[in-house]
């Protein structure tokens, strides 16, 4: 048995116990016995009219694990419990749900006191073998996830007597982070993640360029009129903004309630149509999006309106959640909703949409399990966004395992609950909550860290984060406060915004840790090809000073000559192996490397350098040749 299947199976899981809860509110004791041995293993069980069975198919350091459970029964809400032994663990880092299941975030458990009532998809722990890494699968109906000492199962409806899939995947490598990508890879690989990891979905042109949402702006209360007024403004000011999203409160709503496809005419008078044509062709905005929800909005349709009695055939009430009514439980009836909305849209000159609140799967329980109604409303609503904006959409508000596990395609997904500009301290959690998140999410996605203000509340620290992040980057400033020097750092004149390749993650040195808490400095790297990115952020609000190597950056160059270039001090740094670096950084200072490799010609040793106006130059599309000795 190699380390992964002894961690989950003996050390973690110990052996498999499952206890069977069912509908009836009785409990069955299932006792799991191993057989065969090798590739072939797996662990079986029966009692009570209930058989389970556990397979694993396993690589090198990784292992999935599935379970095929039939019962004469009914099963309950949480169908399936497990105990789970954490002794293994030297150091534990798990990311669980917050906001209501909305967001993850991440937290540091002592394995004394368990894994708490986070309904924990992924763990990062340091072990004895090395650092492993878990994450929860959803199954055929089922969602499993870790709270408190148990792994659980669950359709979140009561009465299925079937749950198929897998429930678990787990790695074993020289790195949390190096574990996290090859446990996806394998899963990809063996048939257990069904759909695309992030290389295979196809990132949005549009979205290389800067841009501006209207939320933090005008909240609920958009208007046509004052978003020629913010546009007169990027015009003013000469401010690069290529693309723009007319947020929440566009639609005519009662009681936060759909009731019609068509724009709120006491707020865009002349029509969607019109506003985005004046849009487009008199302030040069190239792309423009609109908000929705995955139910069409927050508490889904009217059913008081000519509308809802006319889309009757599409719709169908969620009763387990306040009699709303939303799209209904059936792929081509919901895509014909979806399709008339878009269609809509796009004459209207639409271009992409953002799609929020996806952590809907309250909405389904009672009428089916929660991930089967959520993989439904996937596969109908990513087919209209393919027809109609070719792929082009920012998944918002869903972020649990039956969100980020079953969408097909697209390619965009929030990454940390919102940007808050009045939280006191709020950029701390923003960070931290974006960077860990990036370790798991950014092997589906490419990740949104969010818009964020260029004229007050933490703008260097923000549009520093945003420079690193590797996705979108759009402000949501009010009117009359964007800044231009604010913004040049990240996106230029031009708009160009030096997207990085992959995301905005923590270095090695400050996964196990609570930076915030711990009074650490928070290091955050990316790379473009052969360049590396560092971000310093001070998080603790009290002056730090840290001594520490490169090296804890994964996979940096070990026996490489490289140069760093710190944005702040202008310092030019040479590197070798085993470079050390000091940083103090006072109470909300922060610093930005770019790290360059050194090449040699017949003149001598250089670096091809990139644009030093920007906090991470290695993004830049010119470079110049630049030698050593200057």
């Amino acid at each position: 048995m190699n380390k992964t299947l002894e961690l989950v199976s003996k050390q973690l899981l110990n052996g498999f116990p499952v206890k069977v809860h069912l509908d009836c509110g009785s409990e069955i004791m299932v006792g799991m016995k191993p057989e065969g041995k090798g590739k072939e293993l797996c662990w079986t069980g029966k009692n009570g009219g209930v058989s389970v069975k556990i397979t694993q198919q396993s690589r090198g350091g990784c292992a999935v694990f599935y379970i095929d459970l039939k019962s004469k029964e009914g099963l309950d809400e949480i169908g399936v419990t497990m105990p789970v032994r954490l002794d293994a663990a030297k150091k534990i880092t798990a990311t669980g749900r917050d906001g209501g299941g909305c967001w993850q975030m991440p937290f540091w458990p002592k394995k004394t006191q368990g894994l708490g009532e986070h309904s924990t998809q992924h763990i990062m722990m340091k072990t004895e073998a090395g650092d492993a890494a878990l994450v929860c699968f959803v199954g055929d109906v089922f969602r499993a996830f870790f709270e408190r000492f148990e792994l659980r199962m669950g359709a979140e409806t009561k009465g299925f007597r079937e749950y198929h899939g897998p429930f678990l995947a787990a790695s074993i490598s020289d790195g949390p982070i190096e574990a996290m990508t090859e446990i996806y890879r394998f899963a990809r690989k063996c048939g257990a993640f069904r759909v695309c990891l992030r290389d295979e979905r196809v990132y949005p042109e549009m979205f290389e360029k800067f841009g501006w949402c209207s939320w933090n702006a005008f909240y609920q209360q958009p208007t046509s009129a004052k978003i020629y007024e913010k546009l007169d403004e990027f015009k003013a000011k000469e401010i690069p903004v290529h693309w723009v999203i007319i947020d929440d409160g566009w639609s005519p709503t009662v009681e936060n309630r759909l009731q019609a496809f068509e724009v709120d005419r006491n707020k865009f008078p002349e029509g969607l149509k019109e506003c985005i044509r004046r849009m487009k062709e008199e302030y040069g905005v190239e792309q423009v999006g609109v908000w929705h929800t995955l139910q069409a909005y927050w508490w889904g349709i009217d059913p008081d309106t000519d509308f809802a009695k006319k889309h009757a055939d599409c719709l169908m009430k969620s009763v387990a959640f306040c009699d709303k009514l939303i799209p209904i439980n059936d792929v081509k009836k919901q895509f014909g909703f979806w399709d008339e909305w878009h269609t809509y849209l796009e004459k209207c000159g639409v271009d992409f949409v953002k799609v929020d609140n996806q952590m809907c799967g309250d909405t389904f329980r009672r009428i089916d399990s929660t991930v089967r109604g959520v993989r439904i409303a996937y596969e109908a609503i990513e087919k209209s966004i393919y027809k109609h904006f070719n792929g082009v959409v920012i998944n918002c508000m869903g972020m649990d395992m039956e969100n980020v596990q079953q969408r097909p395609h697209t390619a965009i997904s929030r990454n940390s609950d919102d940007f808050y500009p009045d939280r006191e301290n709020g950029f701390a959690k923003h960070i931290t909550q974006n960077v860990f998140n990036a370790i798991w999410h950014s092997q589906v996605y490419h990740c949104d860290y969010d818009m964020w203000w260029s004229g007050k509340a933490d703008p260097v620290k923000s549009g520093l984060l945003r420079s690193i992040s590797g996705g979108p980057v759009y402000i949501s400033d009010a009117i009359g406060e964007s800044s231009l020097d604010g913004i040049l750092p990240v996106a230029g004149r031009d708009g160009d915004i030096c997207r990085l390749d992959k995301a905005g993650m923590p270095t090695t040195d400050c996964i196990y840790h609570d930076c915030a808490e711990e009074g650490r400095i928070l290091k955050v790297f990316n790379s473009k090809k052969d360049r590396y990115a560092l971000a310093l952020f001070n998080i603790s609000r009290r002056p730090l000073t840290e001594t520490f190597s490169l090296n804890v950056i994964p996979g940096f160059p070990k026996r490489k000559k490289m140069v760093a270039y710190e944005y702040f001090t202008k310092e030019f740094i040479p590197l070798t192996s085993g470079t050390r670096l000091t940083v103090s950084l006072g109470g909300d200072d922060v610093r930005a490397y770019s790290i360059y490799p050194v090449s040699k010609d017949e003149k001598g040793e250089y670096i091809m350098l990139g644009d030093r106006s920007r906090y991470l130059g290695i993004g830049s599309r010119k470079f110049e040749k630049v030698y050593i000795e200057d």
